[in-house]
């Protein structure tokens, strides 16, 4: 029988025209995808240089920067180096000398195993390697540009690794535009550097940039198997971060081992239901609540001696505090985590920031207990004792001492007088409280009092007229209404009446704002704000990220409009000669870390912040810092100050704080005869 010959329709044969093929990628296709992965930005070729010379043994690691690491980033350390064949292997995908088989992936001792980061980097970049090994009489380089090779030449260099790191992404337009600003990167790098350097206090570490040398940590342990004591551990804390970032880290070491029978019971942390398992040790330094810190930025976690960021081991740490510390403000930490590495995978994440535990609630656990046997106010039950703390007292800290007779008012509002007060006698003898006597001529510190209100439910009568004032307002600013202050609430409330009302004031709030927009209104003035300088000027330590932030140009000029003088003093410490006379604390000078912290977060940013998103940022900080406090006990004649400056500035009724919360809550006089059933 003859078989026709198949006829394909013109239809078919388009949808096979059509059909994917299937294809292996060209080797530079598969690069550049292994590098979008490993290399996100100038940080992770810092991380992962720094992780290859750590694991190559090195003792000393040297770290410089150009440009935020756009254009240069050069690490040189003293570890036993690479040899001609090994040089030319290792710039190659997926060969290494730290893995030979999948089960050695759980036992892992060092950083680095897949093989891929050098071969990454070099497929974006212009990258050069000049080694020289331990023990060996030559040096060799190799250069790598896009993923194209050279060949291996001698050359001269001293004993260890020099990698060199140029134009980064330049052969990647579209990734390089998602860079943030050149500050915003030396950041990252200068944080990533801190992280690595927190677990390896045997190395000695230092960071240039741009010439400008801002973090040395010396060596402060010998070379060993990684058993450091927990003081070695604190003071490399110390030198990368500062002793002011590090005030009130308090050393901690707490060991727990789920053993079988009472003897478990009996050790703090213990877990009796997993018996058999072996010892999970959390140490390091934890900051006292009474020490606490803006944002979550200051808790740095280890485990096994690799630098993570770990939701589970990070929310740990944060919610055993949650009792102790106010809204919005976190602790401070720099906790390492020992636990057997069958319990860990670190293999979850291309950069291996992430990892994942057989046994977070065991995590959870751990670092729950560590921070209550610290911290715990009263020992608790189930054979979990934390010590013999006892809670202190609640309520303010008592305030300072006054001397008798006098109390000084602001310098906010010029003309301020000082307050008399005496004793007024009761009627059947006792002494009361001291009453004011306020000078006769208040001028601007007082409004005019408001009319007494009679309670009835006929319409309100009209508002009391205004007296005429000695100093009248600016013309522009609004008319102030007349009012009565009833006094002061809760050391920390201003009540007063006028004819809408009655109206509670948040004194704290009332002045943060005050304050916040004189410091914004001569800064668009283009005027520097009012300074006062220091008898003797004091130096203020700064961490690396700070050093960083203070380098561009801008931030330094807006902090120096807002009142500071500052002068370099040293690699990573400034010396200030002036603060903004709205400041009373003698902690001003160090405020000026808070400033650079709350800065950083906008340098961040895929764009250059502008001069008025950083003044604006700065005068939060400052004005927060240099109003009254609640608790501070008010005068009348102090009252009637703040309320008619925040008239004047902000407005009569309503109004936020800086930070958005409402300054005032008031109550009609309606809604007041409605509350009584009038």
């Amino acid at each position: 029988m003859i078989k026709e010959p198949v006829k394909h329709s013109k239809d078919t044969a388009r949808a096979e025209d059509r059909r994917p093929r299937i294809r292996p990628l060209p080797d530079e296709v598969k690069s550049r995808i292994a590098a979008g992965e490993v290399v996100e930005r100038p940080a992770s070729v810092v991380k992962e240089l720094v992780e290859n010379a750590l694991d190559a043994g090195a003792h000393s690691v040297h770290v410089e920067l150009a440009g935020g690491g756009r254009e240069l980033i050069r690490i040189a350390d003293d570890g036993i180096g690479l040899d001609a064949e090994d040089l030319a292997l290792a710039v190659r995908r997926h060969t290494t000398s730290k893995l030979t088989t999948a089960d050695e992936l759980y036992a892992l001792s060092t950083f680095g195993f897949r093989g891929e980061a050098l071969p990454a980097i070099a497929s974006v970049s212009r990258l050069k390697i000049t080694t020289r090994p331990r023990p060996g009489d030559e040096a060799w380089q190799i250069n790598v540009t896009g993923g194209a090779e050279s060949l291996v030449r001698p050359a001269s260099g001293s004993f260890g690794t020099t990698v060199e790191v140029r134009d980064l992404f330049y052969n990647l337009p579209a990734r390089l535009k998602f860079l943030k600003n050149p500050g915003a990167e030396a950041s990252a790098c200068t944080e990533m550097l801190v992280r690595l350097s927190l677990v390896r206090p045997d190395v000695a570490f230092s960071l240039v940039q741009d010439g400008q040398e801002v973090m040395v940590c010396p060596a402060v342990a010998s070379a060993g198997n990684g058993a450091w004591p927990v003081a070695a551990f604190a003071q490399r804390a110390r030198d990368a971060l500062g002793s002011v970032a590090t005030e009130g880290l308090v050393e901690v070491d707490f060991r727990c081992a789920p053993d079988d029978g009472a003897a478990a019971q009996a050790r703090p942390g213990a877990w009796p239901n997993l018996a058999g398992s072996a010892d999970y040790r959390l140490f390091g330094l934890i900051s006292s609540p009474a020490h606490t810190r803006p944002n979550r930025s200051h808790v740095y976690l280890a485990v096994n001696g690799r630098s993570v960021r770990d939701r589970t081991f990070a929310q740990a740490v944060i919610e055993a505090y949650r009792q102790w510390l106010p809204a919005r403000r976190f602790p401070a930490a720099v906790l390492f985590l020992e636990l057997p590495g069958a319990d860990v995978d670190i293999n979850v994440h291309p950069t291996k920031a992430e990892v994942r535990f057989r046994h977070p609630s065991r995590v959870f656990s751990l670092a729950h207990h560590a921070v209550r046997a610290l911290f715990a106010p009263a020992p608790v039950s189930s054979g979990f004792t934390p010590g013999n703390a006892k809670a202190a007292p609640a309520g303010p800290p008592p305030a300072s001492p006054v001397p008798a007779g006098v109390q000084g008012t602001f310098d906010l509002w010029q003309g301020a007088r000082t307050i008399e007060t005496q004793p007024v006698a009761r009627a059947d003898g006792s002494v009361g409280p001291p009453a004011e006597r306020v000078a006769e001529e208040r001028g601007a510190y007082s409004a005019p009092p408001v009319a007494p209100r009679p309670f009835a439910s006929s319409p309100r009568p009209a508002p009391a007229a205004r007296a005429p004032q000695e100093q009248p307002p600016p013309a522009s600013a609004e008319a102030i209404p007349p009012f009565r202050i009833l006094g002061q609430a809760g050391g920390s409330y201003i009540v007063y009446e006028d004819d809408e009302g009655l109206k509670i004031l948040d004194q704290h709030a009332a002045h943060e704002r005050v304050l916040f927009e004189q410091l914004v209104e001569r800064a668009r003035r283009g005027a520097r704000a009012d300074a006062q300088r220091l008898l003797l000027p004091e130096s203020v330590e700064l961490t690396p990220q700070q050093a960083a932030a203070l380098a561009d140009d801008g931030v330094r000029a807006t902090i120096e409009e807002l009142g500071f003088e500052l002068s370099d003093f040293g690699p990573r410490a400034v010396l200030v000669q002036a603060v903004p006379a709205v400041l009373r604390s003698q902690k001003a000078p160090q405020y000026v870390g808070e400033i650079l912290d709350s800065l950083v977060g906008d340098l961040e940013g895929a764009r250059a912040p502008t001069r008025a998103t950083l003044r604006e940022k700065a005068a939060y900080v400052l004005s927060c810092k240099g109003a009254i406090k609640a608790g501070e006990p008010l005068n009348t004649a102090q009252m009637n100050a703040l309320l008619i400056e925040f008239f004047r500035r902000v407005a009569r009724r309503g109004g936020t704080c800086p930070h958005g919360r409402p300054v005032a809550i008031e109550f009609t006089w309606e809604e007041l005869e409605r509350k009584v059933g009038r």
